[in-house]
């Protein structure tokens, strides 16, 4: 009969390796507590630029945009889509497609902290794109 012999030995090597466990998933509910901080942060994020991009577009006059006294900074705010310049930085040329693009990322971002395929994420924000360009461009335009 082969039994094991609890010795001091033993015990010692299974209470290292207990406490090594609890380490471990002490450390992987740390991580997942954290990952899950950052991604209630990003819909925070997105949701607030959501929120100033509708602002800018439809409550423009009983906003806090409204008492900006910055010429610089009320034209970026106010400035009109169709007279911006087609440059490759043009989330950049208003406010209104800036936070848009800031809401996007955080949407992204989310996907790759769940998936943590950068191949899928990059195919989402694709078709994301090509979606919304179909449907924009398109779909949604009535053909006279």
């Amino acid at each position: 009969m082969n039994r094991r012999i609890l010795s001091d030995e033993n015990l010692k090597k299974n209470s290292k390796l207990n406490a090594i466990m609890v380490i471990i998933i002490f450390n992987r509910t740390i991580n997942l507590q954290f990952l899950a901080m950052i991604i209630f942060a990003l819909i925070f994020l997105a949701g607030t630029c959501n929120a100033i991009q509708d602002t800018i577009a439809h409550h423009w006059d009983t906003s806090i945009f409204a008492r900006i006294r910055s010429d610089f900074w009320r034209r970026w705010f106010q400035s009109d889509w169709r007279n911006r310049p087609g440059h490759p930085i043009w989330f950049l040329w208003d406010a209104w497609h800036c936070f848009k693009m800031i809401e996007k990322l955080c949407y992204i971002l989310i996907i790759q902290i769940l998936i943590k395929d950068w191949f899928f994420t990059l195919l989402c924000a694709g078709l994301l794109g090509l979606t919304f360009n179909a449907f924009y461009k398109y779909i949604l335009i009535r053909k006279s």
